[in-house]
């Protein structure tokens, strides 16, 4: 089993490289060798772990199609645990495809099976993400309701890695009603969080979301930095803005880039490219202060 799993990773990395005849070649390797051990669930362990590996390289079409794949049969096999876990990560990739239709079911279908089997942890993620699909929708109000139903479940259970996506959620919700303050309270909040968890797409997601703020405050500057930094991560693992994303990224990119010039853009996103996620944390969390403290003697 372990070698069929290494197989997988192996499978996805030359996936995420484009070499698809390899690609192809391990994934059915690693499933033949799943098979060839007699584990009943092997099919869908095999699905599950691909479509897991291709969201997080943000092969998402791959992924969806995995996932798709894993989650026919774990309703065959009757597991409701991997079902809302794999519903969960298909429904997130759907959601980043721009498909809000596919998503909404999926999620909605793991908020009821967690609702009755008292898994708060994957309820947490689930409510996240259909937070996530109001919001695109444009019903802020319902899914202001819906990351504070994440954020309180994920506090309940002490998961740390839960708490990121309801905070940055909030934190987007307070920008685009233009309360940039409370929006740089939330999104540095959220920032601090995902870097020690070593998720790339979601710290670049989230610097994206940061430099929108500060594009909002004036500090242009450290917005463009903020995008090259979040650029060179996805370019680091080789994955695209996904569809969903890519209006709103246009649009700051565009806006930031009216505001300095096409050079000063281009020199401030190359010293962004260079910094570490340490540093781009930094200056997220201090560009941020001017905006969430109050003047001395205020």
């Amino acid at each position: 089993q372990a070698i069929a799993e290494h197989l997988a990773v192996l499978a996805a990395v030359a996936g995420v490289d484009g070499d698809a005849a390899a690609a192809t070649s391990m994934s059915q390797e690693a499933l033949s060798l799943w098979k060839s051990l007699g584990v009943r669930d092997a099919v869908a362990r095999f699905h599950t772990t691909m479509g897991e590996l291709m969201s997080s390289a943000g092969l998402l079409d791959d992924a969806r199609t995995h996932l798709s794949k894993a989650l026919a049969a774990w309703r065959r096999l009757g597991d409701q645990v991997a079902v809302s876990r794999v519903a969960t990560l298909a429904g997130q990739a759907a959601f980043l495809l721009g498909d809000l239709d596919e998503a909404e079911p999926l999620l909605r279908e793991v908020d009821e099976i967690t609702a009755a089997n008292g898994d708060e942890a994957q309820r947490a993620a689930a409510l996240h993400e259909l937070g996530d699909v109001a919001r695109c929708r444009g019903d802020l109000a319902f899914a202001q309701r819906l990351y504070e139903q994440s954020l309180e479940l994920a506090q309940k259970t002490g998961w740390k890695r839960l708490l990121w996506g309801p905070v940055q959620g909030l934190g987007t919700l307070a920008r685009l009603r233009g309360d940039t303050a409370e929006a740089m309270t939330l999104l540095a909040r959220s920032i601090a969080l995902r870097p020690s968890l070593g998720r790339r797409l979601g710290t670049a997601a989230c610097l994206d979301e940061v430099a929108a703020v500060l594009h909002d405050l004036g500090d242009d500057e450290s917005a463009a930095q903020l995008i090259g930094t979040a650029a060179a991560l996805r370019e680091e693992i080789r994955a695209p803005i996904p569809p969903v994303r890519r209006a709103d990224h246009e649009a700051v990119l565009v806006a930031v880039g009216q505001a300095l010039g096409a050079e000063r853009l281009g020199e401030a996103m190359a010293q962004g490219a260079a910094m570490s996620i340490d540093d781009a944390v930094a200056l997220a969390t201090s560009a941020a202060a001017p905006a969430v403290d109050p003047p001395a003697g205020g």
